[in-house]
């Protein structure tokens, strides 16, 4: 019984991921490898999280993050990361070195990467912008 529902999520976990992957956008017209994995690999852990606790996790990116990586009250490990992508002080990495930052707004999510200037333009003109998000909207 324990395989079944082994592989039953394994296999809910990646129709999931390509759904994300297919969300993923950015105003860049380049793509990087590994972006949009990780972008969808963090909606998918967040929708993971609630279902089992009945709520995301709360806190800093930070202690967003911690908690996916197994520091929550089962210990159970939701993101699986290369230790290469994370800091030494728990902060999740994009390709470029800068933290994903996290948003929640009801139930929808929104993941960010600053893209290779390291910077989250937030300028409200329109403008090419380098920044990856990858949001989910459940409604």
């Amino acid at each position: 019984m324990a395989k079944i529902l082994s592989v039953v999520v394994l296999i809910l976990a990646g129709v999931l991921l390509t759904v994300f992957l297919r969300s993923v956008r950015s105003t860049n017209d380049e793509r990087v490898p590994g972006i949009d994995t990780d972008l969808a690999s963090i909606i998918v852990a967040l929708r993971e999280f609630k279902e089992e606790y009945g709520s995301y996790p709360s806190g800093s990116n930070r202690d967003i993050f911690h908690a996916l990586l197994g520091q929550n009250p089962r210990r159970i490990f939701f993101l699986n990361l290369s230790p290469r992508k994370v800091r030494a002080d728990g902060d999740f990495l994009d390709q470029w070195g800068t933290p994903y930052m996290i948003y929640f707004s009801g139930n929808a999510i929104l993941v960010r990467s600053a893209g290779p200037n390291k910077t989250f333009d937030d300028n409200r003109q329109f403008r090419k912008t380098d920044d990856y998000y990858c949001g989910d909207n459940p409604f």
